[in-house]
């Protein structure tokens, strides 16, 4: 392996771990305002809580897609299937998005769609591994 592809290597695992960690974020933020919307919304909706429940349902949604993605290039990254991840992450929050309208309000939904941000913390570990190995891997080879 050369000089430029290792330091590549290096940047590419960062650059990874980087939009996995903005898309959580993001996502946080959202699912934060999410439960707290709870609070302030009562069913049925009134018209002008509806188009607020429904930009932000949209908006989660939208922030999910960006995760699940940046999951799913994580994993590649890392050398694993993205698949799983990519599926896992992206049906959380339609199931979340759906369960209201079966019957099932409170913590529930907003429980499922919490469920796959827990893969931030099992994603940023292995690619924060992978990055010490490649620079490791960079300091310490033989010329």
């Amino acid at each position: 392996m050369t000089h430029a592809t290792e330091v590549q290597d290096v940047a590419a695992l960062e650059r990874c771990s980087q939009n996995l960690t903005r898309s959580f974020a993001c996502c946080a933020v959202l699912l934060v305002a999410s439960v707290l919307s709870l609070a302030f919304f009562t069913w049925p909706l009134s018209p002008g809580h509806l188009v607020i429940a429904v930009g932000l349902g949209a908006t989660t949604l939208a922030a999910y897609v960006w995760y699940a993605f940046a999951a799913g290039a994580a994993a590649r990254a890392i050398g694993e299937d993205s698949r799983l991840y990519l599926a896992g992450t992206l049906a959380a929050p339609i199931l979340a998005i759906l369960l209201p309208w079966l019957g099932f309000r409170g913590w529930l939904p907003r429980a499922i769609a919490a469920a796959p941000l827990s893969i931030k913390f099992l994603l940023g570990n292995q690619l924060d591994e992978a990055q010490r190995r490649q620079t490791s891997l960079y300091l310490h080879r033989v010329d």
